[in-house]
């Protein structure tokens, strides 16, 4: 009888010393790569063993990046006119690029010409808005209509695993003018309801306009820094006061960012 309470406590002892651990509190295992293993369960065992290639492969949904073209963001779909935008007005646009990219220049298309400046920034996403600026451009010359591009002061590698930035990514605007009207998205409501949300009920669900958020604007005090001037990105906007651009009561004025891949990864 003791025999056979000692081997059942020996059965027991590992169950117990881990019955209030879960996968969170385990310790930490080296990186997955592209070659190792690992076991993905399915009806009944035994379980398959996909690759991480593998499982990048069913969740990426766009066909991959070629260095030297220019894409806009995962996000972005139809495109439309924009109101004219305000000078020395941060407007910034959520996006994503969801593989591992080198970036090297930015780019929107104008409709309205203006008559100076505008300047394109790309910044990392903190608790659902813009963070920290990873880089911007210089003055590109807004006085003209069509797509206008420059590059970044640096090439960043964003998207997942990125050395400067994830696949989450804000891409802003600011002008030297109240003149210009930017090419903006079509399809609002990927880039509003669903990715800035609102405090606001009816700016995602209303009798009138449906969903209509275009992205999200601060200027002056209201941003991090208090200052939006032109050609002074601020190096966090992290706790600004955002307006969000709801199309229905204010017109949208954020524009289309695209950007250029210059290396994959």
């Amino acid at each position: 009888m003791k025999k056979l309470l000692l081997i059942a406590l020996l059965l027991l002892a590992p169950a117990t010393a881990y019955a209030d651990q879960t996968i969170n509190t385990l310790g930490a295992g080296s990186a997955v790569s592209n070659t190792d293993l690992f076991p993905a369960y399915q009806g009944a065992n035994p379980a398959t063993t996909p690759t991480a290639a593998q499982v990048k492969a069913y969740s990426n949904i766009s066909p991959g990046y070629v260095a030297s073209n220019w894409y806009v963001p995962i996000n972005e779909a139809a495109s439309s006119i924009g109101q004219g935008v305000t000078s020395s007005t941060i407007y910034c646009k959520f996006g994503i690029i969801n593989q591992k990219v080198t970036i090297s220049a930015l780019a929107i298309g104008i409709n309205t010409a203006g008559s100076s400046n505008v300047q394109l920034a790309v910044y990392s996403s903190v608790n659902g808005k813009p963070g920290s600026l990873l880089s911007n451009t210089a003055n590109i010359a807004n006085n003209v209509t069509g797509a206008v591009s420059g590059a970044l002061g640096a090439n960043k590698q964003v998207g997942p695993g990125g050395a400067n930035g994830d696949a989450a990514l804000w891409f802003c605007a600011n002008t030297n003018d109240s003149t210009m009207t930017p090419v903006i998205s079509g399809f609002n409501a990927l880039s509003g309801a669903a990715y800035v949300g609102s405090s606001t009920l009816s700016d995602i669900l209303n009798g009138t306009g449906g969903t209509s958020i275009g992205g999200v604007s601060c200027s002056g005090a209201n941003c991090n820094g208090g200052s939006s001037t032109f050609n002074t990105w601020p190096a966090s906007l992290a706790g600004s006061t955002w307006t969000i651009i709801n199309s229905n009561t204010t017109g949208n004025p954020v524009p289309i960012v695209g950007f250029k891949v210059q290396s994959v990864p």
